[in-house]
């Protein structure tokens, strides 16, 4: 079976599960992992026997390397994408694509121009119970979608967790995943935003970022309201608040993702997430791997990639738009 060399640049969290998921596959060859940490590097380069390096350009100059995965934090996406791409490397991002709207399109630009594949990693679009929702949606089940509800928390320890964390914030590391799964599902495009954000909480902590967000963003023939926050108690027993509501003209589907089919009472209540990666049987489980695996099929069988070039540019437009739209109070047409 054919082997494709690839690397992973940015060695956090997500970075790790790049690199399991090509360990693990018997499609993969993991030549090389990068991060600016050296020892860091050092370490997950011996975790999973390969080569490790603190400078991108290393992986870009070497010409074995068919794949890279840019998993490096949300503000820091453009240099490497821009410098794999330039090198003419197939390149799988992690969301969102950037936090700024000119880096996003002129990665979108770059991409085409240089007939590599290219992706953003929106996870949700591989968890079983999204993908049941998309098929029924297509299948005409629920009627056309005319209105929908997607949220996304995460406990307010995730700013300790977060080295970066003020250079993003729920805008960035959360958003992304519901607005890319609502565009994802109603297949249409957003027109019009209209959005409020509240700080306090985390600014008293020091990091000036948006505790919470409500936005209105109008689709072609569909109104979504999505939210977002970083202040939820850590006596909440859910690590991730997801939930998605898509209403119909025929009907409506409603998934409660803090809800996995698993609770634990110890010390404390607990309802663990369990879908996205679980390692057991000296393996990884989940569907976090499967856009990975999926994008390394893509590139050996030169089929098109589940999410196209423009997506990751289209998430990060109505982003953008959001926080104009919270910073001048205003309607704003995308």
């Amino acid at each position: 079976m054919k082997k494709t060399n690839v690397a992973v640049v940015g060695l956090g969290n997500w970075g790790n599960i790049h690199a399991l998921t090509y360990f693990e596959s018997d499609r993969a060859n993991l030549i090389c992992v990068c991060d600016i940490d050296k020892e860091r590097a050092h370490a997950t380069a011996k975790k999973f026997n390969c080569e490790y390096t603190t400078d991108a350009k290393e992986i870009a100059n070497n010409s074995e390397i068919e794949i890279v995965s840019i998993t490096t934090p949300d503000h820091a996406h453009f240099d490497p994408v821009i410098t794999m791409l330039e090198a003419g490397k197939n390149v799988i991002v992690e969301k969102p694509l950037t936090t700024n709207l000119r880096e996003a399109e002129e990665i979108t630009e770059k991409a085409k121009a240089m007939g590599v594949k290219f992706m953003t990693d929106f996870q949700l679009r591989w968890n079983m119970p999204f993908m049941l929702a998309k098929q029924s949606i297509e299948s005409g089940k629920i009627g056309k979608p005319v209105m929908a509800y997607a949220r996304q928390c995460n406990k307010c320890s995730i700013v300790d967790q977060l080295a970066w964390a003020s250079k993003s914030g729920p805008e960035w590391f959360l958003l992304p995943h519901v607005i890319d799964l609502v565009h994802w599902l109603i297949n249409q495009e957003a027109k019009e935003v209209f959005a409020s954000g509240k700080k306090g909480v985390l600014l008293d902590k020091g990091y000036d970022i948006y505790d919470v967000i409500q936005a209105q963003v109008i689709f072609d023939d569909a109104i979504v309201t999505f939210e977002t926050s970083w202040i939820l108690p850590e006596s909440w027993p859910k690590g991730v608040d997801l939930r998605l509501d898509v209403v119909g003209t025929n009907g409506k589907l409603e998934s409660r993702q803090d809800q996995q089919g698993l609770e634990i009472a110890s010390d404390k209540y607990e309802t663990p997430a369990v879908l996205g990666q679980l390692i057991a049987y000296d393996k990884q489980f989940g569907f976090f791997k499967e856009p990975i695996l999926h994008f390394l099929d893509c590139v050996q069988d030169d089929t098109p990639c589940a999410v196209a070039i423009d997506d990751g540019l289209a998430v990060t437009r109505i982003i953008s738009a959001i926080v104009e739209s919270i910073e001048n109070h205003q309607i704003v047409t995308i």
